[in-house]
């Protein structure tokens, strides 16, 4: 009778225990999670590290990353800038569309001259900056500058425009994404691509603004890169340069 005893009170103890294992009120029980493809569990949700799994970093704080077509300053640093044009075409259409600032009424009919004309701004500069926190959505920044001999020339335009709102600088902060893709040499998961769409009140709300990082990830240092928009039918590069880390 005691041995019978002394066994339902095991039993009763066990099953005690693991009814208190699994309270909610055990602030020590972790619930196992099973993430997507590529994702990894960091204790409270699934986030993608950053040069694939196993071998990347996880973002914990928030990081950013600028480059401009000349020395720039950001966070209190001073930076060389390495952004070049390196398709003058495709970078009108980004003016003209994602911008919107110049040639505003040449999309129907009508002219554009000095600062209107979008010519203008193609031998002027362009900065590129991102912040990306651990939710791993990345915030853009665009701003682009006339060269400075044309500060105070004139500009005017006539026709129809059909333009939509102007965004210098944009702010690209909703709806974008950070994924890991191939190098230039097809390894998988060494380089990594931002993408946005382009504001959603002028004509570039349905096309992509793509940041594609050639190898590396958010922790280096430095990361050469370039820069895509729409450009005919098709996106495509119209810059290049090195991502510099200032955050």
């Amino acid at each position: 009778m005691k041995k019978l005893l002394a066994s339902m009170i095991a039993i009763s103890t066990a099953l005690f225990v693991v009814a208190c294992g699994k309270s909610g009120g055990d602030s020590n029980y972790v619930n196992p999670q099973v993430c997507g493809s590529g994702y990894i569990w960091n204790g409270s949700t699934c986030i993608l590290p950053n040069g694939g799994t196993g071998g990347g970093n996880i973002v914990t704080t928030t990081v950013g990353f600028a480059d401009g077509s000349t020395s720039y300053t950001i966070a209190n640093r001073d930076f060389a800038g390495s952004l070049r044009i390196t398709n003058k075409s495709g970078y009108k259409e980004f003016l003209r569309e994602a911008l919107a600032i110049c040639d505003r009424n040449s999309h129907i009919w009508g002219r554009d001259y000095g600062l209107a004309n979008c010519d203008t701004w193609t031998s002027g500069t362009l900065f590129l900056s991102f912040t990306i926190g651990p939710n791993m959505i990345p915030a853009v920044v665009l701003r682009a500058y006339p060269p400075p001999a044309s500060y105070f020339s004139y500009g005017f335009s006539f026709g129809i425009d059909a333009a939509g709102m102007a965004h210098n600088p944009l702010y690209l902060n909703s709806q974008n994404t950070f994924s890991l893709i191939p190098d230039k040499e097809g390894n998988h998961s060494q380089a990594f691509e931002i993408r946005a769409n382009g504001a959603a009140d002028n004509l570039s709300g349905k096309y992509l603004i793509q940041i594609q990082a050639h190898k590396g990830t958010l922790a280096n240092s430095e990361i050469k890169y370039d820069l895509a928009y729409k450009n005919g039918k098709q996106n495509a590069v119209f810059a290049t340069g090195t991502l510099k880390r200032f955050q």
